[in-house]
């Protein structure tokens, strides 16, 4: 299915399938009619307005459900780097997108698209379920499992809003943005005095990290991503360099590996951008060493604080994942229950290992093992695998000069990124992993329309967008 033009611009099918129900123009005066009658029932009774409110905030959902994946992510970015929430923001996010989305496509009359991963996400999660019950842990494992069954359905929708190369090119958008929102108030924080190290105050610095590591590969190939406005890439630029700088700061060696294992494989698989990586990686040290006088005091007394932290962390970390595995050999099949891990830890340790080793082990692949058994490590692998092929496959069909090649280029960094940084934090009911697997599905759905065409021409053809 070919796209068709709309004004100057190429829609895809995709495109066409959200598009808005109204025009500007019609969209203007509802907007504004239903302010006018929210002041004067204002007037009268405050209370009264919100309905109004509340039906123009439905009416422009339904009308522009785009908005709804960068507000998603959004929240994502901010939710652990904003103190005092009245209540935990994501799962309602999560909730506006699905229904907004669902609610879209019905007043559209049309079908939402699934990926056959999706099923295998869903049975995933389903599994997750099934391996708390059988074992014994459901108080435990249960509300863990539900998020990730909800994080399916989040997924199903954020796809629908994600094919084809604009999609591709928005979600990235979307995660480079809303993470740098957040690298900007973990800045705040840390030179208010408020922190000693650059980490989120209402969340966990290294999944924080997972998320940060993957957001600075998206941002770098965004500012390198020649379809976009030269102001664009500027503030991806700028993205790049918040996403890095936290990284850096935030003196997590999970997060260091992963930027740095990110690099490597951007440096091996893309010749092209090899003295790229080589100018850029000097222009950073050389900043780091203007730097470091003026904040040698600090940094010294900060890693001293973190390398007498991170001694104990180490040794807990490693003695909890020695016990996961040991209980794992007793039951390979089915596994335990993910996050059941703290009787456990309480009955073979007198001292658990760590207060932060309560509910799971600090390693998503042991605790995928430890806690979905030989079952749900399968269906896990299924699901890494189409986020590596479609990364890695889109990364070589879409080559330089052309539209989203350098996006396509920054995806396989991002995804291995989000892998290395997940072995010292579990990340299986948390965003970073199945953020990474939308951006594969997302890449899974961009079809070039004509091989190899350069600019500007490509920008005259009508991409292909096809269903994986």
């Amino acid at each position: 299915m070919t796209g068709i033009q709309s004004g100057k611009t190429w829609l895809t099918d995709s495109e066409l399938r959200l598009a808005p129900l109204l025009s500007g123009k019609p969209t203007l005066a509802i907007s504004a009619g239903s302010l006018g009658v929210a002041a004067i029932a204002a007037f009268f009774t405050p209370l009264a307005a919100l309905p109004v409110l509340g039906l123009l905030a439905l009416f422009l959902i339904v009308n522009y459900p785009a908005v709804l994946m960068p507000g998603y992510l959004l929240v994502i970015g901010l939710v652990w780097t904003l103190p005092g929430w009245p209540i935990a923001p994501l799962k309602p996010a999560a909730l506006l997108l699905t229904a907004g989305v669902a609610l879209a496509l019905f007043l559209r009359v049309k079908l939402p698209r699934i990926h056959w991963a999706h099923l295998v996400f869903l049975a995933f999660g389903i599994w997750t379920l099934i391996a708390g019950e059988v074992s014994g842990n459901s108080e435990l494992s249960r509300s863990y499992s539900i998020s990730l069954i909800g994080w399916g359905f989040s997924l199903i929708a954020l796809y629908q809003l994600s094919s084809g190369k604009r999609g591709l090119l928005n979600l990235a958008k979307s995660y480079s943005l809303s993470i740098a929102f957040g690298c900007v108030f973990v800045l705040l924080v840390y030179l208010s005095g408020r922190t000693t190290v650059m980490t989120p105050v209402a969340g966990d610095v290294n999944d924080f990290g997972v998320m940060v590591a993957a957001a600075f590969f998206l941002s770098l190939g965004l500012a390198r991503e020649r379809s976009l406005p030269r102001s664009q890439r500027i503030v991806f630029l700028v993205a790049a360099g918040l996403c890095l700088l936290v990284a850096v700061g935030s003196l997590s060696r999970g997060t260091w590996l992963a930027v740095a294992v990110g690099l490597a494989v951007h440096f091996i698989l893309y010749r092209r951008d090899r003295l790229m990586l080589i100018g850029g990686a000097a222009v950073a040290m050389l900043l780091a060493l203007l730097a470091l006088p003026f904040l040698n005091e600090r940094i010294t007394q900060t890693l001293q604080q973190k390398q007498y932290i991170a001694a104990e962390n180490v040794d807990s970390r490693i003695l909890a994942w020695r016990l996961a595995l040991r209980l794992f050999g007793e039951q390979p099949l089915t596994g335990f229950g993910i996050g059941s891990i703290q009787p456990k830890l309480t009955a073979n340790f007198s001292s658990p290992p760590g207060d932060f080793v309560v509910s799971f082990v600090h390693n998503s692949y042991v605790e995928l093992l430890y806690g979905t058994g030989l079952i749900g490590t399968g269906l896990f692998l299924v699901l890494a695998a189409v986020m590596v092929g479609q990364s890695f496959r889109l990364g070589r069909v879409l080559g330089p000069g052309v539209a989203g090649g350098s996006v396509a280029a920054s995806l396989l960094p991002a995804v291995v990124a989000t892998f290395v940084a997940s072995f010292t934090v579990t990340e299986l009911t948390y965003p970073p992993f199945w953020l990474a697997l939308a951006l594969g599905l997302s890449a899974g759905t961009v079809r070039p329309a004509v091989d190899e065409v350069p600019f500007p021409e490509r920008e005259r053809i009508p991409e292909r967008v096809g269903d994986s």
